[in-house]
């Protein structure tokens, strides 16, 4: 026995059809939103992360310049306030120099100076060494140069190394060399190491011996205000 079909149940099921298609249209659409959604989401979320990462460092950043350009007012005894600024340091190291040389320069550090009226303060500290001689005639003296000349404005800042009674004595001994200088201009500034003849010293004999087989340095401090 044949079973027909009327044309309404055939419009019918195309009717359904056509829903469910328009449902799962609509589903898919629904889904690729909330990934895009969720997408939109992460990489907004990595991009307020950068930006707090980069607000932080330039924070620091702010934070650093202010403590190296800070000044602070002090009142001491009632006498009147004076402004310190916060000191500019720089350090040159030197590893196993050995330098045999008995006259001359023997290292340098350039500093950039940030004040005309400021004070240096410079500091070596080493292995010296000079060898005796039974005669009493060996000395050797140390002393630092700014732009080439010693300080004079107050005084050199130097060291002398004398050795006598026994010959060929040799003995190295740690050394430091430490002081201020007034009156040099701001700007770049060379700092030297030399070594020579003793000053008020008649006899121009010494074998000296600076940096053996160890680290020595030279250290400069640009200070504004000394008492």
């Amino acid at each position: 026995m044949k079973k027909y079909f009327k044309s309404s149940d055939i419009q019918i099921s195309s009717h359904d059809d056509k829903v469910q298609a328009q449902d799962k249209k609509i589903q898919y659409y629904t889904v690729c939103r909330r990934r895009n959604i969720k997408s939109f989401q992460r990489r907004l979320f990595r991009m307020k992360q950068s930006i707090i990462s980069i607000g932080l460092i330039l924070l620091s950043m702010v934070v650093l310049y202010a403590k190296a350009t800070s000044t602070c007012s002090c009142s001491c005894g009632g006498h009147e306030s004076t402004t310190y600024q916060t000191p500019l340091v720089k350090q040159c190291t030197f590893k196993s120099l050995n330098d045999d040389r008995n006259k001359g320069q023997i290292e340098t550090c350039d500093f950039q100076k940030a004040h005309s009226n400021s004070a240096l303060r410079v500091t070596y500290q080493g292995d010296l060494r000079m060898i005796s001689c039974s005669n009493g005639r060996c000395c050797r003296r140390w002393f630092i140069t700014i732009n080439g000349k010693e300080c004079s404005s107050p005084a050199p800042i130097d060291a002398h190394m004398y050795a006598g009674g026994v010959a060929n004595l040799n003995v190295h001994r740690p050394g430091t060399l430490d002081g201020f200088c007034n009156n040099i201009a701001k700007g770049k500034v060379t700092v030297g190491l030399s070594v020579g003849k003793c000053n008020n010293w008649s006899y121009d004999v010494g074998d000296a011996y600076t940096c053996s087989r160890s680290v020595c340095r030279l250290i400069i401090e640009e200070i504004l205000s000394m008492q």
